[in-house]
């Protein structure tokens, strides 16, 4: 199982908006998500709904790419993660 560091997974916890980004053969589309962190499985959840580009994407193709960052005017108060993955469908219905 992957252990995070307690700084970033507070950092994902404190944080509430993701953007992704998704490849298909039409090209790569991005957007941003409100996420919840879970802890227990070091998972992003997202809801979305299926008729967005982004959705339709991702049933073609599961691999996301995105980024966490705060929200800052200083250049050196950023902080942000980086992060891959593969996007898992959990509910059709919702």
């Amino acid at each position: 199982m992957i252990k995070l560091l307690d700084n970033i997974q507070q950092f994902l916890q404190q944080q509430t908006v993701m953007s992704i980004a998704v490849h298909s053969v039409q090209g790569f589309w991005a957007a941003n998500c409100f996420y919840v962190f879970d802890d227990s499985n070091i998972s992003l959840i997202f809801f979305s709904s299926l008729s967005t580009q982004h959705a339709q994407i991702m049933r073609q193709s599961d691999l996301v790419v995105g980024t966490i960052a705060t929200q800052t005017d200083q250049v050196s108060e950023i902080e942000g993660v980086q992060f891959k993955g593969r996007a898992i469908l959990l509910n059709e219905d919702t």
